[in-house]
């Protein structure tokens, strides 16, 4: 049985309220918020009515559910004026919801919603975790296992088990919606929607205090289809720019004038059906018209490659796929995974090649910026397919590196002393750094880079260790960065987050790791960077120290204690990756 749009709204408003209102926990007062939570579920009714949502209400509230959930992370709505005297009325609650309100207050919107997820829905750690990567929580795992913290916090200092936390959330206190507003009915709504101005407002208030209706028969019919439209460019566009990035991209493809395809390619964007949203993305419709990056077809399929500001949009007959934007300007934006194992150069790119890491660069042709398939690389640690492309007329370093981490975006890849980084030429410690680029490969990673910061010998005789600094750039101006230490039982350090080591900004690194010898005793090792001046270790009774390394050991096992210090030649304390990280 089809379910449209509207029964699903209807039926369901409440709940959808309610969602955005949690999800708003900490911003501003209980009105202010009462009011946004309306406003914003509202908004998550498309515009075009009549339309098959799902087949069941089960199914199309949790469409609509991830919508409102989208809306409420990724976007802040405006305060809509002063409230009609006597129009709302959003009752305090008692000292549990307070507890609730200040618990939710104090951590991140993803949080919240996983805590909206796992009490107000009952879903289980698995489907919540699911639910938050459907609408671009970059690492739902975490936002669910704090989630999970923040309900055993209130049980142990507020004695509200789950059950009651999960009464709390369907409580006036916790939930607009039972403050005495049904839903607007949907043809007043969509009016307000399309209104401008003192009317569009009016009509907003009316359709908000207004009792839920649907005119019958007032969808049924059929509507004319509507073209979607896009925004070519030309292309000579990019060479008015010396600095060109990817929103300077010539449209491509032998498709690129089918306006059926691309309008609904857009459709599907705007719709969010079989919508698939990568790591960093926000799931919403596109801002604006997109452009039009390629239409055309990869392999007798048709393809249709959108972006607006901040996404690319890949469009199949899978479904619609989206990553982030690209936002290393130049280098980040001289290609992209077009479909299957081929990809879609900027017209910047004078020569293209393919390796892996490890292996040698071959030739890798490409006709209108499409280059032929390139073949996959199995493995359970990442070694390629790695892009290293020349460019011609444009300021970018060149050549460029570039890899596959699994999104229509590929990240940049250097090497070398960050202050004056180069390109990737699959030689030395990035050979050996495959298992580590595989823990970020979902974590919207944008650039990584290598640093190969120092190098010693092993204690009792077991080789040359070599220590690498390595970074990740994420999409929103986070970061991951570790220390490597590469050698006979190699070990890393755990990751630091939001840092400036190891980038073009920071400044001398050093790092800690326990290393086990082939014979079974451990070793704390400790080592730094050019402007390292000292170190200074300890672990137990042991103590040592040095200027490059400082080697402590051998113990039978890791000491529970220990701490590592270092100076740069000013005497100013530098962090320690190994003591900063975790």
């Amino acid at each position: 049985m089809a379910v449209r749009w509207e029964t699903v709204f209807v039926q369901n408003y409440g709940r959808l309220v309610r969602a955005a209102y949690v999800v708003d926990a900490g911003q501003d007062g209980r009105s202010r918020r009462w009011w946004r939570a309306h406003r914003l579920v509202r908004r998550a009714l498309p515009l075009r009515s009549g339309r098959k949502v799902a087949d069941d209400l089960d199914a199309g509230y949790r469409t609509l559910l991830a919508r409102v959930l989208t809306r409420s992370l990724g976007r802040r709505l405006p305060w809509p004026g002063p409230l009609r005297r006597g129009a709302v009325s959003v009752p305090d609650g008692g000292p549990g919801h307070e507890a609730l309100d200040r618990a939710l207050a104090a951590v991140a919107p993803p949080v919240r919603a996983a805590y909206l997820l796992l009490l107000g829905e009952g879903m289980n750690r698995k489907s919540a975790t699911g639910a938050l990567q459907l609408v671009g929580v970059a690492d739902p795992y975490a936002a669910v296992n704090r989630a999970l913290k923040v309900r055993d916090e209130l049980d142990a200092d507020h004695g509200l088990d789950p059950e009651r936390q999960a009464e709390l959330l369907d409580e006036p206190a916790m939930n607009p919606a039972a403050a005495e507003v049904r839903a607007p009915a949907p043809a007043m709504l969509r009016t307000a929607r399309v209104g401008r101005g003192a009317l569009a407002t009016a009509a907003g208030v009316s359709a908000l205090i207004g009792v839920a209706t649907l005119a019958t028969g007032a969808w049924s019919g059929p509507e004319p289809q509507k073209v979607e439209p896009v925004r070519p460019v030309t292309d000579t566009e990019w060479r008015n720019n010396p600095n060109p990035v990817l929103a300077a991209w010539p449209s491509r493809g032998d498709a690129r004038t089918d306006t059926k395809l691309t309008s609904a390619a857009v459709t599907a964007w705007r719709t969010g059906k079989r919508l698939v949203i990568g790591r960093g993305a926000e799931g919403s419709p596109p801002v604006g018209v997109p452009q039009l990056l390629f239409a055309g077809h990869v392999d007798g399929k048709p393809v249709v490659v959108l972006a607006d500001r901040s996404r690319l949009a890949r469009y199949t007959e899978k479904g619609l796929e989206l990553s982030p934007m690209p936002v290393l300007g130049t280098a980040g934006a001289s290609g992209i995974r077009l479909a299957g194992t081929r990809y879609l150069l900027a017209p910047w790119v004078a020569k293209a090649q393919v390796s892996t890491l490890g292996g040698a660069w071959q030739d890798l042709a490409a006709v209108d910026g499409v280059t032929d398939p390139v073949r996959p690389v199995p493995g359970s640690c990442y070694t390629g397919p790695l892009l290293r492309l020349t460019t011609k007329d444009v300021a970018a370093p060149s050549p460029l590196t570039l890899a596959d981490l699994g999104q229509i975006s590929l990240a940049h890849i250097t090497v070398g002393d960050p202050h004056a980084a180069r390109y990737l030429d699959s030689q030395g410690a990035w050979d050996r750094l495959g298992c580590q680029v595989t823990e970020w490969a979902g974590s919207a990673v944008v650039a990584v880079h290598a640093w190969e910061f120092a190098a010693g010998p092993l204690p009792g005789k077991a080789g040359t260790g070599t220590w690498v600094c390595l970074r990740g750039d994420l999409v929103g101006g986070d970061n991951l960065v570790r220390a490597v230490l590469l050698g006979p039982g190699g070990t890393a350090t755990p990751v630091a987050h939001g840092t400036r080591m190891c980038s073009a900004r920071g400044g001398p690194v050093a790092a800690t790791a326990w290393w086990k010898a082939p014979a079974g005793s451990w070793y704390l090792l400790a080592a730094g960077s050019p402007g390292i001046d000292r170190i200074d270790a300890a672990a137990g009774v042991l103590k040592g120290s040095g200027k490059s390394f400082v080697t402590l050991g051998p113990v039978p096992n890791q000491t529970p204690t220990m701490t590592v210090k270092a100076r740069d030649a000013a005497g100013t304390d530098v962090p320690v990756l190994g003591v900063i990280g975790g």
